[in-house]
């Protein structure tokens, strides 16, 4: 049995994404721009930030990164059916998708 547990905790973990790939990507619930202007209020607290809008391809652009390590692209694209996909691309390995994961979860589902 326990066997068997290892084997699909090992074939499950290994479909997952880990915070050493650049190349991250999830889908939240939402519309584009308010998840967007709610994980950049909340990143944007530290310095080296700056958000664009581009209303024709229904996309917003965060880029940065604090520290002084290679920026961050995280683009948030509405699907038009109240889905929102982001795509990060991340300058460096680490705990950055980590801790905007956690962002955009929070920001998926505002208190109040």
């Amino acid at each position: 049995m326990k066997r068997v547990l290892f084997c699909a905790m090992l074939a499950l973990g290994g479909c997952q994404s880990t915070v050493t790939e650049l190349e991250q990507t999830t889908v939240l619930a939402g519309d584009y721009q308010i998840l967007s202007e709610c994980f950049y209020r909340e990143v944007a607290q530290t310095p080296g930030y700056r958000k664009t809008d581009s209303p024709s391809t229904r996309t917003n652009t965060i880029l940065g990164s604090s520290k002084g390590e290679p920026a961050d692209r995280i683009d948030f694209i509405g699907t038009g059916e109240g889905i929102t996909r982001v795509q990060a691309q991340l300058g460096a390995a680490g705990t950055a998708w980590t801790r905007y994961l956690s962002v955009l979860k929070q920001c998926e589902q505002p208190s109040g």
